[in-house]
């Protein structure tokens, strides 16, 4: 068989290790940069284990990923299985998050064999626990939390108030404030009340807490006024948290650092199972579907799973510690 790789969409760490264990000299793999729009400009490149080993453990993507518009039309879906079979390819493999999961689904109602590996660091992919890149940006912010802890440290009294990324979902900023110790963490399935904010930095305040760390999902404050890609909301909530305590609120905007990056082991590990997982489905002949992890074990899922507005639950042991340290503060919103 032959078979084509895309990585599409937002980048994250440990599609090469994937890659590593997908990869089998049993059949023929070629890959296109760019996403679903490199497929269309139709120049493979061949991949094989050799190419693939010496990157394994690095964040820079042997298949660099892209955005695109190419499937919204018709003729866009029918020049992409066009350039497809004009290549002999058997079976798609696509990383990525929702936007490319709801490509994955128009080729395989067009009759492409496709099979989707989620792929986003927000973990915001309905039905699956797990995506890769996830693990390695919570230790990003991790990290970046550390070095904002240490500035506190060094200027004590400060409050900071750090942005994180995570679409509508608040998965990756609540595991990474567990993670680093923060203080308080806004997340877009809480309702946002200013006045218990402030009560709750006073508190700790007057507890003997020099340094103070809000983490917050960047579609945290008024998360129905969120679009794709908008930044900057912690300037909104440090003004309105200014004019309560009469002091500063530094802000920090992780931005595209989360990203990126070499692998942690966990996305190492984890990746390579998803990987070695749709190999073993390629060999069985099974494709259309969601590789997925449920509870450590790598699944078949329906990409009808995947769904703009589908923003899966918070992972419920992750919730249950943060209202016991009382890091989140609100009332969760209706869904």
């Amino acid at each position: 068989m032959k078979i084509a790789v895309i990585t599409s969409g937002g980048d994250a760490s440990g599609v090469n290790a994937a890659l590593y264990h997908l990869i089998s000299r049993e059949h023929e793999y070629i890959g296109y940069h760019s996403g679903f729009e490199g497929i269309v400009r139709n120049k493979p490149i061949p991949i094989t284990q050799e190419d693939i080993e010496p990157v394994m453990h690095s964040g820079e993507l042997l298949i660099k990923s892209g955005r695109s518009d190419v499937l919204k039309t018709a003729d866009g879906i029918e020049q992409v299985k066009a350039a497809l079979k004009s290549q002999n390819v058997e079976v798609l493999v696509v990383f990525g998050g929702d936007g490319s999961a709801q490509g994955a689904k128009l080729l395989i109602a067009h009759g492409v064999n496709v099979i989707h590996i989620p792929m986003t660091i927000d973990n915001d992919i309905p039905g699956t626990d797990y995506t890769i890149g996830h693990k390695t940006a919570i230790e990003n912010v991790y990290h970046q939390i550390g070095h904002l802890k240490q500035t506190g440290r060094n200027l004590e009294g400060r409050i900071f108030i750090v942005e994180t990324f995570g679409g509508m979902s608040g998965q990756l900023t609540l595991a990474a404030g567990i993670a680093s110790g923060a203080d308080i963490v806004l997340l877009p399935e809480y309702q946002m009340d200013i006045e218990t904010i402030a009560q709750r930095i006073t508190e700790l305040q007057e507890a003997g807490q020099q340094t103070i760390i809000i983490l917050c999902t960047e579609s945290a404050f008024e998360p129905e006024q969120y679009n794709n890609g908008d930044q900057g909301v912690v300037a909104k909530i440090s003004h309105l948290l200014e004019k309560k305590l009469k002091v500063r609120i530094r802000q920090s905007i992780l931005g595209y650092t989360q990203r990126s990056g070499n692998p942690n082991i966990e996305d190492i590990l984890l990746a390579g199972i998803l990987g070695d997982f749709v190999k073993k489905s390629v060999l069985q002949h099974e494709f259309n579907f969601m590789a997925g992890m449920k509870k450590g074990i790598p699944v078949m899922l329906p990409l009808t799973v995947s769904g703009k507005g589908e923003a899966p639950l918070l992972i419920q042991e992750f919730v249950e510690i943060a209202e016991n340290k009382k890091l989140i503060l609100g009332e969760r919103r209706n869904k």
